[in-house]
């Protein structure tokens, strides 16, 4: 997905607020899959954008514009400067005080879960590289925050039976890998669980589930 698009970062000085630009290139657009089309990249794109306004949580990204026009697509998103798979390179759960920071992650992560499932929306690919640190300003050992974002493979939950796979791969459900259909609505959210159940064993053990 890395060459769909470039990050660039900003700041809205009227909100003195940091920004960054997700810039999708219409003429120099690179595909991994030539069958995929820029069509089908640049839908996606939107559809992404459309689902990011659907949301106002704490723990999911926030977008600000969508720009569109004949050479660029632009969506001005939240910032943040830290993924949730570089912290974990640097910390370790068993370290003083991250045992509660650890907590406050999977409590951050049922809360998203459970509004991905109340909008209908399936993301398919959370793994910890989509999922962003915020250290807050606080006295506890608890002092963090997590955001969700990079909706770009994410579908409607309506959609799940006629989708075709995304993803990255080890944090995949186990019926996603073995190409088995979305028969049920449940395919679909339990790809959601079972993304954050590989993510937090790769936390606690600190290697991938495959």
């Amino acid at each position: 997905c890395s060459k769909m698009y470039k990050i660039y970062e900003g700041k809205n000085n009227q909100k003195n607020q940091e920004i960054c630009f997700k810039v999708i290139d219409k003429k120099n657009l690179q595909l991994d899959d030539e069958e995929i089309g820029i069509d089908f990249i640049l839908n996606q794109i939107k559809k992404e954008a459309k689902m990011l306004k659907e949301f106002d949580h704490d723990n999911i990204n926030k977008l600000y514009n969508l720009f569109d026009n004949d050479n660029y697509l632009v969506l001005e998103l939240e910032f943040f400067d830290q993924s949730l798979h570089s912290y974990m390179q640097e910390q370790s759960i068993f370290e003083k005080g991250e045992i509660y920071k650890f907590k406050k992650i999977i409590l951050d992560l049922v809360n998203i879960l459970k509004e991905l499932k109340k909008k209908g929306i399936i993301h398919r690919n959370i793994n910890p590289k989509n999922i962003f640190i915020i250290e807050l300003e606080s006295e506890y050992d608890d002092n963090i925050e997590i955001k969700l974002a990079n909706f770009e493979c994410a579908i409607y939950a309506k959609d799940a039976d006629k989708s075709e796979i995304m993803g990255t791969f080890m944090y995949m459900a186990p019926e996603i890998i073995n190409n088995k259909k979305y028969l049920h609505v449940f395919y679909g959210f339990r790809k959601n669980e079972s993304s954050s159940a590989r993510m937090h064993f790769s936390r606690i053990g600190g290697k991938d589930t495959w």
